[in-house]
């Protein structure tokens, strides 16, 4: 059970800067995308909202799914995604955790970005992230851009343009939602890249539960190791306007009996459920 108390552990994150525009990254632990109910808007309008103002968590991750909240370590039943109702590593979630768990289908480490030009424009085209992990196969390895014209603003990545004032607040702001990626803003929020296990990334028999148990004995087969998330903003001619990253540590943990046996190490035929909101 000491696995589901994944400390509430305020972050820092590493931003950095050339001139004066700052990326700051912040990993948060969020419900699963593919179908949690509690995504979007709940989860997503709570981490853009931190993001935004500054604030380490919004709401009580004890009572919510929609919590948000900012993490440097995560156990081996934290970052599981399912077809079936999970949470936190375990199946039948509503009587675990409570009614409002009932319908959750995981949890996936994503690593939210806020991004302030400073008086310095800026495009969501020129973004760019490169997720690693240290475990021998580098298995969370995600790496992308939003340099391709299917790529917008939305839901879960927003611009704000200041204005003809360039002072964000006095009312004529745009808040940019849609459209494509190269509108030039003063700001980005975005809830960030994500990447996290399913049972069926490894060969797992069994129960709902057993295959979670088999992928919690898995993260411990290959812990510790980290996940570390950079992004990287340029400009239209090519040049580096800023850069930021985070880490996430995965401690070494020990492996419960009776899990092992249950593990089939399939690792060339992984499909990691890799996600780009």
């Amino acid at each position: 059970m000491k696995t589901l108390l994944a400390a509430l552990l305020l972050v820092s994150s590493a931003g950095g800067s050339f001139g004066a525009v700052l990326i700051q990254v912040f990993p948060s632990p969020a419900p699963n995308a593919f179908g949690s109910p509690s995504w979007n808007p709940g989860y997503v309008q709570n981490a853009l909202n931190a993001l935004e103002n500054g604030l380490s968590s919004v709401g009580n991750p004890a009572t919510s799914p929609t919590a948000y909240y900012r993490v440097t370590t995560e156990g081996d039943r934290d970052n599981i995604v399912t077809g079936f109702p999970s949470w936190r590593g375990f199946a039948n979630p509503g009587a675990m955790f409570g009614p409002a768990f009932a319908n959750e289908l995981g949890n996936r480490l994503h690593f939210g970005v806020h991004i302030s030009g400073n008086g310095t424009q800026f495009s969501l085209s020129g973004l760019s992230f490169d997720m690693e992990s240290t475990d021998a196969g580098d298995i969370f390895q995600f790496v992308g851009d939003f340099a391709s014209p299917s790529d917008t603003y939305s839901s879960t990545r927003i611009g704000i343009n200041y204005g003809p004032d360039h002072i964000k607040g006095t009312g004529d702001d745009v808040r940019i939602t849609s459209g494509p990626a190269t509108q030039v803003v003063d700001e980005i929020v975005y809830v960030g890249v994500g990447n996290a296990l399913a049972p069926s990334d490894v060969s797992c028999p069994g129960t709902n539960q057993a295959t979670l148990d088999c992928l919690k004995a898995f993260y411990d087969s290959i812990s510790p190791f980290n996940i570390t998330t950079s992004y990287t903003l340029k400009n239209g001619d090519g040049g580096t306007l800023a850069m930021g990253s985070a880490t996430v540590l995965f401690p070494a943990a020990v492996p419960e009996p009776g899990t092992w046996g249950l593990m089939l190490f399939g690792i060339a035929g992984l499909a990691w459920k890799r996600l780009r909101r």
